[in-house]
């Protein structure tokens, strides 16, 4: 049986043959900081910019698919739709989007970017770009493909769904479908 010790640097799991602190083993907190070095640099030059991180996102979700739902783009961002709401009532007073009602159904509100929206986003999406290939590069694409595909495989364990070849999961693949066949 481990048993839990601590020491001046944090908690251990002792007789396990870990050298290292819990929380420096434990697998979300790894991922977290791997997210956070790999975004720091990011978030400071949208920060510079005056965007925050729930802004940044909204701004390179937008890019790659304009015109979600607020409850798809909480979905997207990771955050609460009431922390979306305020965030995208800054970006629209900022003129970075805007909220559409389409006539086919007054019920939804699609957020989309405006032309300076894509400006602003086109450099952080870039500069993003350019760190993802510099990992990819430095940790080779092989072991990066494959920790996608793991981490993907969590994700979907943890949510209950399963991924197509799109990467989507089916409601997603759904709403796509959906909204094909509506163009």
């Amino acid at each position: 049986m481990n048993m839990m010790i601590k020491n001046g640097k944090g908690l251990e799991l002792a007789g396990n043959g870990h050298s290292r602190p819990f929380l420096e083993e434990r697998l979300s907190d790894l991922l977290a900081q791997a997210d956070h070095l790999m975004t720091e640099r990011l978030y400071a030059q949208a920060r510079w910019r005056r965007i925050g991180v729930i802004e940044w996102r909204v701004l390179a979700i937008l890019t790659h698919q304009d015109g979600l739902t607020m409850s798809e783009l909480a979905q997207r961002v990771l955050t609460k739709q009431p922390t979306l709401t305020k965030a995208v009532d800054r970006m629209e007073r900022a003129g970075l989007v805007q909220r559409r009602t389409p006539d086919q159904d007054r019920r939804r509100t699609l957020v989309l970017l405006t032309e300076q929206g894509r400006q602003t986003a086109g450099p952080l999406v870039a500069e993003a770009r350019a760190q993802e290939s510099a990992v990819v590069s430095e940790q080779g694409e092989a072991s990066m493909r494959q920790l996608r595909v793991l981490l993907r495989q969590l994700i979907d364990r943890m949510t209950g769904s399963e991924r197509s070849d799109t990467g989507h999961p089916p409601r997603a693949r759904q709403r796509i479908g959906e909204r094909r066949a509506q163009s």
